[in-house]
């Protein structure tokens, strides 16, 4: 890539079209669902959490109603907004082709992921998928009016991808690190600057990673900022470099307006032009600036790293592979250490780290990629996927606890004992459950939620000397950061705020005598291990550090003896599992602060003051309430279904000719009709097709009639040996019932 010039290859790139076959139904089979009206939005949410979602449906219409204005889009109908419960990984889809469509999974991310928000996190995602919506259903001058002949069109054939060229919205070919990086840009700047969850513009694991490249001089170029790069962070350069880039432009813009402007330039470029955008705001093309801001990034970083390295930084030694992601470690019994990892290539599995040093791979795996815990007995415990990403406890070769999280386990008397969990719920609240579990005839005997103030996490039992568990510790976050809460077993109203954090608290783990603490907090602007020591009455004696590293430690796992510290730490390669003796005289007093500044400290070059204190974040209390305006009713796609897109096309038929194709669906493709009309490639005759699917249920159903040509080309011979092309017209009609039916 020349420095002074970007260009954008003619890729079609799949996250924004993807055929009608592959996306549908968006909904999991046989899901009733309801839909809940807005003034700007039509929400569809599963049946049996209607009431509890509509609230959050009406704050979703204010929100989306605040980036409108704020953006200066024009509206073309109103957006489609799904929420599904129908996998328990988190995240979020944004669809303009071919019609506009937010997804949202209701579950929530984990504290470890760059995309936690430990308070209301389905707003953040919102916001994201939002912004995308408003910079990619934006279609200007020749294109607008071809979009109201054709409609947005999934192109099937060239004749159709040329029509899609010339009438869908240019911004969406833009590249991805752009897509990305201007949706983190929304989420941070329309969030409360004063709040620890202020979007992954100032997420501490966030700017670890920039800090870290930099640490190792490698801030990658922006030709390699994509989703399909294999080394750390694995995919995430798009995401993370694109916001590094958004923090940049937002640092010399000044102003939310300016940056909206930039994208409206964006909008009325030609799809995969990217480059000449920014020339009249900014006086440089992309590629200039993008030179720029990856050199005010390395000079940034290089001043954080001088900060950090002013106190002794903690000595670890890297015992696992590079390239490699990997969740907390735990002990087990004759002193190795158990651990979930994923190389680049492969399936997440068991490992074990020997004593030695040695690595062995065992055959259970771990898709959830959560950490290990292991109970006195040394019975391992962790989290797993099934093929539908929805999650279940794996407890010493038995699989139970569907939809939970985060488990921790201990033996009360026999072969029975208790696992905690975090348990997902159908609006993605996760709730704090306990489980009493008989572990001989692999059965639960009773359950039991703990009451929680605030989004239950990690929750740990409490060592007891004399072997009666009594206590556990968990994490919740809330509007104002985390905090460490410590909770009777049998009376859930006996419960004590050990500490409080502005930010992160992760996987907090006992010491075997049950009198320390050891967890993770990124409350310095870098997560760090920290030790909690209680006294009498469980009073809080001491809260120290164990680590001042320029990466970032998520884990610190102490061995049964006390004798030795596990760390899950990072570098420039990703994260690492390294040992360190637990020895406090050996361990920083006091570890320096940096500041996850948003945006980039660059001489603003644009906007007014005036301007910037008008902006204000997205207000808490924004479509809060009951509102008598939105009300779930239920979902009936038929009754719903519009044309969406017709197009010129060489497969009028699946057997080919020239003419016309339209298709028509529901908001949520469960119902999908399409209709195709031409003439024959060879002897011309009329031929049509008209097919229909219901895709809402397990088993799908449909029928498709079809008139087309059939072509032989050199099948018949006469007496005397001499070949002739044959073709005859065929009318065919068939009813289907299966799965995979959409489409031709």
């Amino acid at each position: 890539m020349h420095p002074g010039k970007l260009f954008v290859l003619p890729v079609l790139y799949l996250v924004f079209l993807v055929p009608l076959e592959a996306q549908a139904p968006l909904i999991w089979p046989g899901t009733r669902m309801a839909k809940i009206e807005g003034r700007h939005l039509d929400a569809y949410v599963p049946w049996k959490s209607r009431e509890v979602l509509t609230n959050l449906v009406a704050r979703a219409d204010a929100i989306y109603g605040e980036m409108i204005e704020d953006s200066g889009f024009k509206e073309r109908g109103k957006l489609k907004l799904l929420f599904g419960d129908w996998t328990d990984e988190h995240n979020g889809y944004s669809f303009v082709v071919p019609f506009s469509l937010v997804e949202v999974d209701l579950v929530p991310p984990r504290g470890a992921s760059t995309i936690f928000d430990g308070y209301r996190p389905l707003e953040r995602t919102l916001v994201h998928e939002f912004a995308h919506q408003l910079s990619n259903d934006r279609n200007y001058g020749f294109r607008e009016q071809m979009e109201k002949v054709f409609g947005r069109v999934i192109p099937m054939d060239p004749l159709s991808l040329l029509v899609w060229y010339f009438s869908t919205p240019a911004h969406q070919t833009m590249p991805r690190f752009w897509q990305e990086g201007l949706a983190i840009w929304a989420e941070t700047v329309y969030a409360d600057p004063s709040s620890p969850w202020a979007g992954r513009g100032r997420d501490p694991l966030v700017h670890m990673v920039w800090r870290l490249d930099a640490a190792a001089g490698r801030i990658p170029k922006a030709r390699d900022w994509r989703i399909t790069w294999h080394l750390w962070p694995f995919g995430n350069q798009a995401y993370l470099y694109g916001a590094a880039y958004s923090r940049y432009l937002a640092g010399i813009l000044g102003s939310r307006k300016r940056m909206w402007n930039l994208v409206d330039l964006q909008a009325r470029e030609w799809a995969f032009s990217f480059d000449e955008a920014p020339l009249s705001l900014l006086g440089a093309t992309h590629g200039e600036l993008l030179e720029r801001a990856r050199a005010a990034l390395q000079t940034e970083e290089e001043e954080n790293l001088r900060i950090l390295r002013g106190t002794k930084v903690t000595k670890l030694h890297r015992l696992t592979p590079p390239d490699t992601l990997l969740g907390a470690p735990a002990w087990t019994r004759n002193g190795n250490l158990a651990f979930m990892a994923r190389p680049i290539h492969g399936r997440p599995r068991l490992h074990i780290l020997h004593s030695d040093g040695s690595m062995e791979v065992l055959g259970e795996t771990g898709h959830e990629m959560g950490n290990l815990r292991s109970s006195k007995e040394g019975v391992l415990v962790w989290g797993e996927y099934d093929w539908r990403r929805i999650s279940w406890v794996h407890l010493g070769g038995w699989i139970l606890g569907r939809r939970m999280i985060q488990p921790d386990y201990c033996r009360i008397q026999g072969r029975n004992g208790l696992l905690a969990g975090v348990r997902f719920s159908g609006t993605g609240s996760p709730r704090l459950l306990l489980l009493e579990v008989d572990r001989d005839r692999e059965r639960i005997l009773r359950k039991k939620v703990i009451p929680t103030h605030g989004s239950p996490w990690s929750p740990a039992f409490r060592p007891s000397p004399e072997g009666r568990v009594k206590q556990v510790l968990w994490v919740e976050t809330f509007k104002e950061g985390a905090r460490l809460v410590l909770g009777s077993i049998s009376d859930p109203g006996d419960r004590k705020i050990l500490l409080m954090r502005k930010g992160r608290i992760l996987h907090p783990v006992w010491t075997s005598d049950g009198k320390r603490v050891f967890f993770c907090s990124d409350s310095t602007g870098v997560a760090n291990a920290w030790r909690l020591t209680l006294g009498n009455g469980d009073k809080v004696k001491e809260v120290i550090p164990v680590t001042n590293t320029i990466g970032g430690v998520i884990a610190c796992v102490p061995s049964p003896d006390g004798s030795t510290l596990a760390l899950v730490d990072h570098d420039e390669r990703g994260p690492f599992i390294a040992k360190i003796p637990c020895d406090s005289s050996k361990w920083p007093k006091k570890i320096p602060s940096i500041r996850p500044s948003w945006p980039a400290p660059v001489r603003k070059i644009g906007s007014s003051s005036e301007e910037r204190k008008m902006e204000r974040s997205i207000s808490s209390e924004v479509g809060e309430g009951p509102s008598m305006k939105y009300k779930a009713e239920n979902y009936h796609g038929l009754e719903e279904f519009r044309p969406l897109f017709w197009s010129p096309t060489t497969f009028p038929v699946p057997e080919g000719g020239v003419g016309v194709m339209g298709v028509g669906s529901d908001p949520l493709l469960t119902h999908i009709g399409i209709v195709g009309l031409g003439v024959g490639p060879k002897e011309h005759e009329v031929v049509g097709y008209l097919g229909y699917a219901y895709l809402a249920e397990p088993i799908e159903m449909g029928f498709q009639a079809w008139r087309s040509e059939l072509t032989f080309e050199d099948r018949v011979k006469d007496s005397l040996g001499n070949d002739y092309d044959y073709t005859e017209t065929v009318n065919n009609f068939e009813v289907r019932a299966g799965r995979g039916l959409a489409g031709l």
